[in-house]
């Protein structure tokens, strides 16, 4: 089987080697590179013309700039392969075993739709690694229908969303047209829920394979009104959606929509003081999904709405979140604003 491995790059010239050469180096051959080039004003435009002079496996596509989820809808319609992997420009697989070892698991394991594996976090400020909680394969593996799946990710809080942690299978995306609403932040979660009501079958793998690098400069890692405005569409687009359809899957994804709106308290010092007002007021207009909560993370700030109020525990999880996340001087900082 072929793996295609699609990179979107925008001015990432300082980290892009890296993610290709952690493909060159694999032990796995049977594979494509297809480098999205979208508008980099950097280096990173020569960077992929020399690789695909340097490797007949690797393609690249330059074209203007469209965000995230374009770059990956543009590879994934170029992609050949019988699996899709997205791995994000600034990242790279932690060993050369990687994808021989994802690969085989597809071939043992039944060749499903997805394959999640498990990654790595490294901080490039602190240079720390963590790893994160494994799955509880033989469960998953053994679970007679997707949905059951989904249903024991959640609970056990191991849901994860992003497309960059599973292999997926090339002609289910294709045929489905799973691509990726553009403009968005956090696109994975609004892609994340069209992908699980046409899967037949999910498995997983306790392999540590990705290496997920967090950039204090990364959109991935910087909150900002936008990403509260994504949610908030997000949100408004799939509540009715999912309230209207009624099924066993779609009253997990309610529960799952519940899940992520205390990471959205718990990051709220963490944006720009300027942006605070209009972003709770997009808070304020999300809690309702709150009604489909069924996880310990999302019953706690239930709880503490109903003992404190809405302002109160906006406030109470916002300073656990920033304590937390950046410690004491950055909270102080973050409600004085010195």
């Amino acid at each position: 089987m072929k793996l295609s491995i699609i990179i979107p790059v925008y001015n990432i010239a300082a980290y892009l080697d890296e993610a290709v050469q952690s493909v060159r180096e694999q032990s796995f051959t049977n594979w494509e590179i297809i480098l999205v080039d979208d508008g980099s004003t950097d280096n990173s435009p020569v960077l992929c013309d020399q690789w695909v002079e340097r490797d007949d496996r690797i393609k690249v596509i330059h074209k203007a700039n469209g965000g995230l989820s374009d770059a990956r809808n543009v590879g994934l319609m170029q992609a050949t392969g019988d699996y899709i992997h997205f791995l994000d420009g600034d990242d790279y697989y932690a060993s050369a075993e990687v994808l021989q070892t994802l690969m085989r698991a597809v071939e043992e394991l039944g060749s499903p739709d997805s394959l999640l594996f498990c990654r790595q976090d490294y901080y490039e400020d602190t240079g720390k690694m963590n790893h994160e909680r494994l799955y509880q394969t033989e469960w998953i593996n053994g679970a007679e229908s997707p949905t059951a799946a989904f249903e024991h990710l959640l609970k056990t809080q191991r849901f994860n969303m992003s497309a960059c942690f599973q292999l997926l299978r090339r002609s289910l995306l294709i045929e489905n047209q799973l691509f990726f609403e553009k403009g968005l932040l956090s696109e994975d979660v609004d892609w994340s829920i069209l992908l699980w009501q046409h899967l037949r079958s999910v498995k997983a793998i306790n392999c540590e394979g990705y290496c997920y690098r967090h950039r204090s400069a990364s959109i991935s890692t910087t909150l900002s009104i936008r990403t509260y405005k994504s949610y908030h569409y997000m949100f408004q687009k799939w509540l009715p959606q999912l309230q209207a359809i009624k099924t066993p899957l779609t009253q997990l994804q309610l529960n799952y929509l519940a899940f992520l709106f205390p990471t959205l308290l718990y990051g709220f010092y963490l944006i720009p003081k300027r942006e605070r007002k209009e972003a709770y007021q997009l808070l304020k207009g999300m809690k309702s999904v709150l009604a489909y909560s069924s996880t310990r993370k999302s019953n706690r700030v239930v709880l503490g709405i109903k003992c404190m109020g809405f302002w109160m525990a906006c406030r109470i999880f916002a300073s656990y979140g920033c304590i937390s996340k950046k410690g004491l001087k950055a909270y102080w900082k973050a409600i004085t604003g010195k």
